[in-house]
């Protein structure tokens, strides 16, 4: 019995200095830190994304975090269903021929941010549908569902729970065409010569960086590409390219809408935002157009600033050519409506913020203006624009200068132009974008409201310039000789013309439509489609074929005397080598309005009361005098064949043949246009038949003799 209690003692005190070992392992650090950490609060899903981490942060309309490659929007639920105004804009291109700084690949567009369930996302609404009416307005509300364009996961709420933060890497690191910088347009197509076909690289794509402002934010992409392209669609023309856009996609949150609109008039010519109007009092619904347009009044100018940047013998006419408008806004008591403000290089508003208009200069090999334009689309209020002018358009200008004038003006023989003559080129082309910045069209059909013989005018030409307006593409007086150049006759457009005070009378003031020829309104037509023959763009006067004929002698007067004027200026031929090329665009664009005249059917937009016809073709004498001059200028070619460019480069341009095979394919292909304008003619038409005919006796009239196919018998 002892020896039995004695084991049950014995046990009892094993068992408390068990208990006491074990009291002394959980005072260990490792227990303490347990108990330290089951006594502290868990950390938030928003902490465990950025505690201890260092993302670049952008606060402003919403937040933005970038970090370790990753993009998170923090967006406010107070934001949620708001108007916000998305948009893409290229930055920055590794190859000027593939794309161009400024260009926005698509429209912007109207979106809003929406949460469901566990999703951030982006919805663009449908703002063309509107009614004024309350009934009809809930029914649509009701039946139109926002189209979701991205979702992102949440992945925690804000410390405050205000908002949520959403992983919204892949939407702006995608090939998605909204995003893509691809032009259509660009050079490399070759005027759609070359198809190119574009191979996302996800792998070289990243999200660079991030901007945030008070009313808007801005996310900068970097996007590869390997392009290919192909001739004709068919044959490729190599291995595939890497190219890699800069590009910025920017949310803006719109304004309260404007109280007063301008509904659109298709005889002026301005952007417009369609919509469909549903009215109680209306038996169906109407489409219907807002032009586009600034806020602007006597304390509310519209500012553009001036990239320091630019080469200080530019700035003056870039300059001019914006504030040149104000003239037009004086004529409705507005003075003052343009603002143009120089700043540093350092002062100049970000980039990245779109509140800001600016003319920006772009070092690029591209040799052109752009403009983009930012617009309300509930409205049509225009919010900021952009001017982008390439560091090489001084390039273009002076070559345009030596082929169009260098017959007339011994100025422009030279590869560096004089100050005042590159300026005033480049004040013109300012002025144009300027134009469209403020909500206006270009207007093609203007310089043919201008006679011929008034070009050699020096009156008329310091009064009224070479077009009726400044928006017309139009190009250099290159009708004008040397003796008129003596005589005062101005060689540029750089004034605006009647067409453009009316129309800012029109947009900005209470202005009717002016039915005056000089302020006609001709939209641009091109492609096979393109009817209208005044609608061309970079022709001059109301007579194509003289104006071409006047064109053609002053540009052999070049050719014959290039190297003359060059050789100590291109001891290399680098320029002259490249000059063929810019040789047959010339004499294309002296074809094209000649061309035009062959089916050539005039449209003019009228409303109910205006006078003439909406519709009027050519008449045939008209279109068979147009055939017969093509024809017989084919066969006068040779001397595009400039003997000193043929020596100098080695190898034969051989543009004259180029020009003609060029020029018969166009010819061919207006054969569907003369058959239509032919069934639209009342009286007598020149028929497809009768084109024909001109052409096959044209072909057999000029056909080699020792040919083969010649000599076999019909």
């Amino acid at each position: 019995m002892m020896s039995t209690m004695k084991v049950r003692y014995d046990m009892r005190w094993i068992g408390m200095v068990l208990i006491l070992l074990l009291g002394l392992f959980d005072a260990t650090p490792a227990a303490a830190r347990k108990r330290r950490v089951e006594s502290e609060p868990r950390k938030s899903s928003y902490e465990r994304l950025f505690d201890g981490r260092h993302p670049h942060t952008a606060r402003g309309l919403f937040t933005l975090h970038l970090l370790d490659g990753e993009l998170y929007l923090e967006v406010p639920d107070s934001l949620l269903g708001k108007d916000l105004l998305l948009g893409v804009t290229v930055l920055a291109v590794s190859d000027g021929e593939e794309s161009s700084v400024g260009m926005q690949p698509s429209q912007p567009r109207h979106v809003v941010f929406q949460r469901t369930d566990s999703l951030l996302q982006i919805a663009a609404l449908d703002s063309r549908s509107r009614s004024d009416d309350p009934a009809i307005g809930r029914a649509l509300a009701a039946s139109r569902q926002p189209s979701v364009i991205a979702s992102f996961p949440i992945e925690a709420r804000t410390p405050d729970s205000s908002g949520v933060v959403a992983r919204a890497t892949k939407f702006f690191r995608n090939g998605d065409s909204y995003l893509s910088p691809k032009d259509p347009q660009s050079y490399s197509s070759r005027d759609g010569l070359f198809v190119r076909s574009y191979d996302y690289c996800s792998d070289a794509s990243y999200v660079r960086d991030v901007a945030a402002f008070a009313d808007n934010v801005s996310v900068v992409s970097e996007l590869t590409y390997e392009v290919s392209a192909y001739a004709f669609g068919v044959i490729s023309r190599g291995d595939p390219e890497r190219f890699t856009a800069c590009v910025r996609t920017s949310f803006l949150l719109l304004p309260e809408a404007m109280e007063t609109v301008r509904e659109a008039d298709l005889r002026v010519g301005t952007a417009t935002s369609r919509y469909v109007e549903y009215d109680a009092e209306q038996q169906g619904a109407r489409v219907r157009y807002y032009a586009s347009r600034w806020r602007v009044d006597a304390g509310h100018p519209i500012v553009f600033y001036l990239d320091d940047r630019f080469p200080a013998a530019w700035k003056p006419y870039i300059e001019r050519g914006v504030l040149q408008w104000n003239d037009a806004f004086a004529r409705i008591g507005l003075p003052q409506a343009i603002e143009v403000r120089h700043v540093s290089a350092e002062g100049l508003p970000d980039v990245n913020d779109i509140r800001y208009s600016a003319v920006r200069y772009v070092p690029s090999p591209a040799r052109d203006l752009r403009c983009n334009v930012w617009t309300d689309p509930r409205t049509g209020e225009i919010l900021s624009a952009n001017i982008y002018i390439s560091h090489n358009i001084g390039q273009q200008i002076q070559t345009d200068r030596l082929l169009q004038t260098g017959a007339a003006d011994p100025r422009a023989r030279h590869l560096k132009l004089d100050e005042a003559l590159f300026g005033e080129s480049l004040q013109a082309r300012v002025a144009h974008y300027a134009g469209l910045c403020l909500g206006l069209l270009p207007n093609c059909g203007a310089s043919q409201t201008v006679p011929l013989d008034s070009l050699h005018s020096a009156r008329f030409t310091t009064g009224y310039g070479l077009s009726a307006s400044i928006l017309d593409e139009v190009p250099l007086n290159y009708v004008a000789d040397g003796e008129d150049l003596r005589r005062g006759v101005k060689l540029c457009q750089t004034s605006l013309g009647p067409y453009d005070y009316r129309a800012i009378e029109w947009l900005y003031g209470n202005g009717a439509v002016s039915e005056e020829p000089s302020c006609r309104y001709l939209r641009e037509q091109n492609g096979k489609f393109a009817l209208d023959p005044r609608a061309r763009a970079w022709d001059l006067g109301d007579d194509p074929l003289r104006a071409a004929d006047a064109g053609l002698a002053n540009l052999a007067v070049v050719l014959r005397h290039v190297s003359e004027w060059l050789d100590d200026e291109d001891p290399d031929y680098a320029y002259r080598a490249a000059l063929p090329e810019s040789v047959s665009s010339c004499c294309n664009t002296l074809f094209d309005p000649v061309i035009a005249r062959l089916g050539g059917v005039q449209i003019n937009e009228r409303y109910a009361g205006d006078a003439g016809r909406g519709i009027e073709p050519l008449a045939a004498d008209t279109q068979r005098e147009a055939m017969q001059w093509l024809l017989s200028r084919l066969g006068d070619l040779d001397w595009l064949d400039c003997r000193s460019l043929i020596v100098g480069e080695g190898l034969n341009p051989g543009i004259a043949d180029f020009i003609r095979t060029e020029t018969f394919d166009r010819i061919l292909g207006s054969l569907d246009r003369i058959a239509l304008c032919a069934s639209l003619t009342d009286g007598e038409a020149y028929t497809r038949a009768e084109a024909l005919d001109d052409l096959s006796a044209y072909l057999w009239d000029n056909a080699d003799p020792a040919d083969e196919l010649v000599k076999q018998p019909l």
